[in-house]
């Protein structure tokens, strides 16, 4: 996690904003910074789970997620966590910025906002309708299988490269 990517003032955000109203609210952070990670203890709805090279094993704790939540501070191109977070079928709550809002189709595959205040509001939404939530989850699959699935961004690419070759 490098600071583009990540404030730790988001989990005292969350701790004052967020659990106080999402009853069994959890967060989950993968990736390493020593901040969060002395924080751990401090938030008993905060996993920390460090950096994890294995992709499967990273993938089985994507999965088990509601939702993807994912604040930039900069822009960037595709983010790899918000495509390995689709493959997964979790839909993604991010930051309008960069590539992101290119990745995620608001009330598709997740939604985006603006701001931290936004963002509460969209997961205090999606908290209280488990409906919305589960049909959220199935669009992200279906948008992921269709849409960014290699076997579809690859015959992309094909046709492009064929189209430059002309």
């Amino acid at each position: 996690l490098i600071t583009p990517k990540f404030k730790v003032d988001s989990l005292s955000w969350m701790n004052h904003s967020i659990v106080p109203s999402i009853p069994g609210f959890s967060h989950h952070i993968i990736g390493s910074h020593k901040d969060v990670q002395a924080l751990s203890s401090k938030y008993k709805w905060l996993k920390y789970h460090g950096p994890i090279v294995d992709l499967q094993k990273k993938m089985s704790i994507i999965k088990q997620f509601d939702l993807y939540f994912y604040e930039t501070f900069g822009h960037e191109g595709a983010s790899i966590a918000v495509l390995e977070a689709l493959a997964c079928g979790v839909p993604v709550l991010a930051t309008k910025l960069g590539g992101t809002g290119e990745i995620i189709q608001d009330g598709i595959n997740g939604h985006l906002y603006k701001d931290r205040n936004i963002s509460g509001v969209l997961l205090k939404h999606l908290a209280v309708r488990p409906n919305l939530l589960m049909d959220l989850k199935q669009k992200t699959i279906d948008d992921f299988n269709n849409r960014l699935h290699v076997k579809n961004t690859a015959c992309k690419y094909m046709q492009l490269f064929e189209l430059l070759m002309r």
